[in-house]
């Protein structure tokens, strides 16, 4: 999703792809409740965007970061599950006001 205002992506199945969630250029929205397996990219990846909560997202087998942040702003990321990531399970890049927590992590390098 790129250059909308405002966004909400919810309660999707997402499974085997190269690119899973993107979000980019949006001032505010939500990423929330979404399964997402087996990707070779980023599982959720905010790419200069402002005021976007990404939580309760399960994401397993991302084969780069389960979740990424770039030159985004006053993102929260907040009680998501990142399995058996092949990258980073958290990774943020040039963000600022950029917050993390009650993440679960298992199993990622």
């Amino acid at each position: 999703m790129a250059g909308r205002l405002e966004i909400k992506i919810s309660n999707n199945f997402l499974e085997w792809g190269l690119r899973a969630i993107r979000v980019e250029g949006c001032e505010s929205g939500e990423v929330s409740n979404n399964t997402v397996k087996y990707f070779a990219d980023n599982g959720v990846y905010c790419r200069s965007a402002e005021n976007v909560i990404v939580s309760n997202n399960n994401l397993f087998n991302m084969g780069h970061n389960s979740l990424l942040s770039i030159y985004s702003r006053n993102c929260q990321f907040i009680g998501n599950h990142c399995k058996d990531g092949w990258g980073a399970p958290i990774c943020n890049y040039g963000s600022l006001n950029i917050s993390y927590r009650d993440n679960n992590i298992e199993n990622c390098n």
